[in-house]
C-alpha cells in the first residue's frame, strides 16, 4: 500500500512548520516539516517556507512516507519531518 498525498499545505506560524495531509489504509495523517529543516536542506528564506515547500514537495513525501511504511509517528500520530 502506498502513501496518498492530496493536494493542499498550509503555514502554521504558532508551530514553525507547513503541515499538508496524507493517507495510509484509509487513514489520515497529519503531516509537518519544520521551517528550520526548509531551510537548512533546501535554503528557505524568511517567509518564503512555503514555496520552497511546494517546490520540494515530491522529495519530502519520499521521506513522509518511509516514515509511515517504517511507523516512525509522533506521539499523537503525527509525521514532523525536522531532518
Amino acid at each position: 500500500m502506498v502513501v496518498f498525498f492530496p493536494a493542499g499545505q498550509h503555514r502554521n506560524t504558532s508551530r514553525r512548520v507547513v503541515e499538508f495531509p496524507a493517507y495510509y489504509n484509509g487513514r489520515h495523517i497529519d503531516c509537518a516539516v519544520s521551517w528550520d529543516a526548509l531551510a537548512e536542506r533546501y535554503g528557505a528564506k524568511k517567509d518564503h517556507e512555503l514555496a520552497c515547500f511546494i517546490e520540494n514537495r515530491p522529495e519530502i513525501e519520499a521521506r513522509v512516507e518511509r516514515c509511515v511504511l517504517a511507523g516512525q509517528f509522533e506521539l499523537n500520530g503525527t509525521i514532523l519531518i525536522n531532518y
